[in-house]
């Protein structure tokens, strides 16, 4: 594809159209209490369900947050379950997203709902936890779903996906560290993060998932002192947030 580095860069941030919602997205849609919060000055528009302890559930890159649904109804008859679309996804505001609006996102879901019992997220959402945390974000239990730790591999994936002329790698990478800093992204890694935060986790990996190696789940796992890891067969990247069985063992984890 024949782009410069400047619109490859913003290709990079730009998260997919999303597709129209399922009928058990559209559900609970239809009968959640609707929020909104205000991050990086744009409108984050979510939905709430049931009473009790808080519990945010979070999406990941090009989702929103109906698509959680198989954690949503597993956790609903427990916990009051918070689920918002984040900046340039779903009904939320904004055409840009990155792992620190993920993070931020997280931070003023805490701020408005907190204490919060739990957050429970998926692929870049989950990747975004830790450094929610230095945020001031917290939780007593935390639940990563096929989250990365590798942050560079988020370009390399892009690159590989995208068609981009893998020629501007370098360039896009210098777009990226004008914009955040490089040493902001580095530091932002889970696996640095983890042995601060001090909190119970469960890692979720399934072993073939496409699009971030199960390996980056065990060096989470190692690096974070109270966690337990879990790894699933055959689900991939996407269909492990559609599992009732994962559902099931979030929900047990978060009430023992």
């Amino acid at each position: 594809m024949r782009v410069t580095s400047k619109e490859a860069y913003e290709m990079f941030m730009s998260p997919p159209p999303q597709a129209a919602r399922a009928r058990r997205e559209q559900e609970l849609l239809e009968r959640g209490e609707p929020f909104e919060v205000r991050v990086e000055g744009q409108t984050v528009r979510g939905q709430s369900w049931g009473r009790g302890k808080a519990v945010v559930v979070q999406h990941g890159w090009g989702s929103r947050g109906t698509a959680m649904w198989a954690f949503i109804k597993a956790l609903e008859p427990y916990f009051r379950v918070i689920a918002a679309d984040a900046p340039g996804h779903g009904d939320s505001e904004g055409t840009r997203s990155n792992m620190f609006l993920f993070a931020h996102t997280l931070h003023q879901l805490a701020e408005q709902f907190g204490p919060l019992h739990a957050v429970v997220a998926h692929s870049i959402g989950a990747t975004a936890i830790p450094k929610s945390t230095t945020l001031g974000a917290s939780a007593d239990r935390y639940v990563l779903i096929s989250a990365r730790n590798e942050l560079q591999d988020f370009l390399t994936r892009f690159f590989g996906l995208s068609g981009v002329d893998p020629s501007l790698n370098q360039a896009v990478y210098q777009h990226w560290a004008d914009e955040f800093g490089w040493d902001s992204v580095v530091a932002a890694t889970p696996s640095l993060l983890a042995p601060s935060i001090g909190k119970p986790a469960l890692i979720i990996h399934d072993e073939q998932d496409e699009d971030i190696n199960v390996s980056e789940a065990h060096a989470i796992h190692q690096a974070w002192p109270d966690s337990e890891l879990l790894i699933t067969q055959g689900l991939g990247h996407v269909r492990i947030t559609r599992s009732a069985e994962v559902a099931e063992r979030v929900c047990e984890f978060l009430l023992t």
